[in-house]
């Protein structure tokens, strides 16, 4: 079984708190053992997956067997379970499956449509980076490190934000954070499982933020990843990426996601460090609400 941070009930606390949602524990288990379980969010528009979360919150328990056909038939029936209480519940929104979760044709058979979305993984194995990884990144880390930079992995949730806030002004986009989220989030979690790893210049001053989320024998989330302007070109991003893998190595981190590439720029940034490309679903509704959404997408996409 692959555990999900997102299931975390610390985690399931701050996303009522964040979204103003109730959340509900759903578990559906066949005689055989095989089992499904999740947690639905609603507010008082409905079902909805929280936007802090990459995917939605997913564990599958499979009974061991040594025949594939099995395996495939207990998650098409779980798979199917769960199609019926997203009916119950009158799903009308995206969701996102894991990419612990690829096959997406109970879905389809069910009348939804199945995206294929990527993200990039890194093995444990491959935390070393010794193998795939591009020769640039330990270029441009020690090119930070002869420049002064330092790596620490500390509680400094002032210099989180000097980058969050740098980063958002430049790319005029809003994580959804402010810093009263941040404070909140390591009160709630502890700073074992919000590790936050901050990249300092010469002089002290920050200048790169990395935020994941990691939980025990489950793979590490990357949440937040910032870096202040004036410090783009030093190649801190690539200094704190490195300190993030050496510390994974002395976890039971069964994997880093990096939880998204599906923007050009981003996917190549993330595709120098060696690691999987791994599709992942996003699911909608043929409904009014995906058409309308779809159209919009077109409209931009031809007038752009």
């Amino acid at each position: 079984m692959s555990r999900s941070f997102y299931l975390l009930p610390e985690w399931i606390g701050l996303m009522e708190q964040w979204c103003q949602a109730w959340s509900e524990p759903w578990e559906f288990r066949r005689e055989s053992g095989a089992t499904i379980r999740t947690v639905f969010f609603s507010n008082r528009h409905g079902f909805f997956q929280p936007p802090y979360m990459a995917y939605a919150g997913l564990e599958v328990e499979l009974t061991p067997t040594e025949q594939p056909a099995r395996l495939t038939r207990q998650w098409h029936e779980l798979g199917d379970a769960l199609i019926r209480e997203l009916r119950r519940r009158r799903y009308n929104r995206w969701l996102t499956l894991p990419p612990s979760l690829p096959d997406a044709r109970p879905f389809t058979w069910a009348g939804m449509l199945a995206t294929p979305r990527y993200t990039y993984i890194v093995w444990p194995q491959d935390f070393c980076l010794e193998k795939g990884c591009s020769p640039e990144i330990p270029r441009k880390a020690k090119k930070a490190a002869k420049l002064g930079y330092t790596v620490r992995r500390d509680q400094n949730l002032d210099a989180a934000w000097h980058n969050i806030r740098s980063t958002q002004q430049r790319q005029d986009f809003d994580y959804q954070i402010s810093p009263d989220h941040l404070r909140h989030a390591l009160d709630k979690l502890g700073a074992d499982r919000l590790r936050i790893y901050n990249a300092y210049d010469s002089t002290g001053q920050p200048a790169c933020s990395l935020i994941v989320l990691y939980r025990e024998r489950a793979v590490t989330m990357d949440w937040i990843a910032a870096t202040a302007t004036e410090h783009l070109k030093s190649g801190v991003t690539q200094l704190a990426r490195l300190a993030l893998f050496d510390d994974l190595k002395t976890t039971s981190s069964e994997g880093f996601d990096f939880c998204g590439a599906n923007i050009p720029s981003v996917a190549n940034a993330k595709s120098e460090f060696g690691a999987a490309l791994t599709p992942y679903f996003q699911l909608d509704p043929l409904g009014g609400r995906f058409l309308a959404r779809l159209t919009l997408r077109w409209i931009r996409s031809r007038f752009a």
